[in-house]
């Protein structure tokens, strides 16, 4: 009786080992102070820069997750990503982060 109560709260609570793409893409790691002043973003600090999907480059940080490339930007609203656009400061370029992430879609 115990085992058939443990494993109805087990099923409830929705245990399980599985793990979403996003959680478990390994990326590369980009920091404010290893990139200095070229550093595009205002209040985000360090960011896992990912490919997920084959195409979509995103970048994973302790706010969310943020959409960078175009194709990212388009699956955005359905993936639940936000984009950067608020946090980006005018006039820096996150091109260095998308063509890292292209790399890792490679």
């Amino acid at each position: 009786m115990k085992y058939c109560l443990c494993l109805l709260v087990c099923l409830l609570a929705g245990c399980s080992d599985a793990t979403t793409a996003e959680e478990s893409a390994q990326g590369q790691v980009f920091t404010r102070a290893d990139m200095k002043d070229a550093w595009p973003f205002t209040s985000i600090n360090k960011a896992e820069v990912l490919c997920l999907d084959g195409q979509h480059v995103v970048m994973r940080t302790n706010m969310g997750m943020y959409a960078l490339n175009g194709a990212a930007r388009q699956a955005a609203a359905d993936k639940g990503w936000k984009t950067p656009d608020g946090e980006q400061i005018v006039g820096k370029d996150i091109s260095p982060l998308i063509g890292a992430g292209l790399k890792l879609c490679r």
